[in-house]
């Protein structure tokens, strides 16, 4: 059996990768692209005593570069007026590059890192970089390796409870290998896949704590309106029940007052996620027991739980391994609330693109679907799901990204009024093809496509930072 196969085996059932530090290569030469980033820093931070330890060769190429010097690694600033800044010595050639900036900037960073000299034949590239396939990752260097690995962790990186997904190239050196498994592996557990299975566990694991985070608001919200607890003890009361997640002893005695109200969310026909958690709460009241409003929090968690695994096995995940990352998603939201003291919808906001697959798979769970009939958690997330995989199927991560490609496009040629307004049509046309794709709800419909082109134009920004709206306007005084 070959090394892969022994890798999906085990983590099908959630394994951790075990090699030990001490067994992996000495030193290696380690390039990591937009490491000062969210995901990157929840990724490396936690290692950087290993990395020290080691004695690696550790660079850093980003823009706004925020870990310390006295550290040992080297930083290098991309947007740095001194042209020794931007980038690593030329002819430098890294065993391992790891890329986790936006996928929009694939091409260019590892494009300048080809010509450069700093990727070579045996250079393994570890991408991070959410619908870029491996061969696109191929062709962004050059073609200059064809060693691989394509990872997919999520935000519970910042407590280490991550679900990282991965693919290799077939031809990645096993040494390698194993390090990039031991730095990912620090922050949460691996599971190897096919690299078609990688939007199906982009939409489970990748795009997976914004689903209880959401959960936590609504549950907050319906606490505190209908059973009389104010923001902050139904904010502790979520948090610790889901911190204790699976512990038998908010187990509900079947024909009991939470057994009744459960029944909104266990097999409920409403039209959201909302309204089913609000009818629960109503249900129990203001008059009721402590025991009896952490159970039904626990309650409403366990239908999320089963309905999220049944999502996953309507798109072809394992069950044992959507269970796995589940439960950790679970647990991980409420460990990273109680740490940051953020409000549960912030939370879900800060890890979800405008038009990316997080964005469809909430639209799912909290949107009227506008067919007028009701729904149940296992439809609602079945059906989230498959749109979140079919929206990384067709439009890769965001139409963000598609726009900036044409901004790109723009600053690179003739800056004409007809080629801004080329640019202009060509985002309305990815933004109704993901609508139409997805057959997003009459909520999502209602919004003005017009606006969401303007907001999608304003927000870009051109090499010399000025936004492209403005430049439009400065074109046609």
């Amino acid at each position: 059996m070959s090394k892969l196969a022994l890798f999906i085996n085990a983590a099908k059932l959630g394994s951790q990768f075990t090699r030990e530090f001490a067994t992996l290569p000495k030193s290696m030469s380690v390039l990591g692209i937009g490491l000062e980033g969210s995901m990157g820093s929840s990724v490396i931070n936690p290692n950087l005593p290993f990395l020290q330890s080691r004695g690696d060769t550790f660079h850093i190429l980003g823009n706004s570069v925020k870990l310390p010097r006295e550290d040992g690694i080297k930083c290098f600033y991309a947007k740095s007026n001194n042209k020794e800044d931007r980038m690593p010595p030329k002819g430098l050639v890294y065993d391992l590059i790891i890329y986790s900036a936006k996928p929009d900037q694939i091409d260019d960073a590892l494009g300048k890192c080809a010509e450069n000299g700093n990727i070579g034949e045996n250079t393994v590239v570890a991408s991070v970089a959410a619908g870029v396939t491996k061969a696109g990752v191929k062709r962004a260097c050059k073609n200059l390796t064809d060693q691989i690995i394509r990872l997919m962790p999520n935000k519970l990186a910042d407590v280490e409870m991550s679900a990282t997904t991965y693919t290799t190239s077939g031809s990645v050196e096993e040494d390698k290998l194993d390090y990039v498994l031991a730095l990912f592996s620090k922050v949460g557990k691996t599971f190897a896949v096919e690299e078609g299975e990688m939007n199906k566990n982009t939409a489970l694991a990748g795009s997976g704590p914004a689903s209880p985070w959401s959960i936590y608001k609504i549950m907050q919200e319906a606490l505190r309106v209908n059973c009389g607890l104010s923001d902050e003890e139904s904010r502790g009361l979520i948090i610790k029940v889901a911190k204790e997640f699976d512990d038998l002893k908010y187990e509900v005695r079947s024909g009991s007052k939470v057994d009744e109200t459960l029944k909104h969310v266990r097999g409920g026909s409403m039209k959201t996620a909302r309204a089913m958690i609000d009818a629960s709460a109503k249900g129990l009241g203001s008059e009721h027991t402590q025991e009896e409003r952490e159970q039904l929090v626990a309650g409403i968690l366990m239908q999320v739980r089963g309905s999220k695994i049944r999502g996953a096995a309507s798109i072809g995940i394992d069950p044992a391994m959507a269970g796995s990352i589940v439960r950790d998603l679970i647990v991980g939201t409420a460990i990273a609330s109680d740490r940051s003291g953020e409000d549960f919808a912030v939370s879900a906001e800060s890890v979800t693109s405008r038009n990316g697959t997080t964005r469809a798979l909430l639209g799912h769970l909290l949107c009227d679907k506008g067919d007028g009939k009701g729904h149940d958690f296992d439809d609602i997330y079945a059906r989230g799901m498959q749109a979140a995989v079919q929206r990384g199927a067709e439009m890769g991560d965001s139409v963000q990204y598609a726009a900036n490609k044409f901004a790109q496009e723009l600053s690179a040629n003739e800056k004409s009024p007809e080629k801004i307004e080329a640019a202009r049509g060509a985002i309305v046309v990815a933004y109704n093809q993901a609508r139409s794709a997805l057959k997003l709800t009459a909520t999502e419909k209602s919004v003005n496509d017009s606006s969401v082109v303007q907001r999608q134009i304003s927000s870009l920004q051109n090499p010399e930072g000025s936004k492209l709206d403005q430049r439009e306007k400065s074109m046609e005084k």
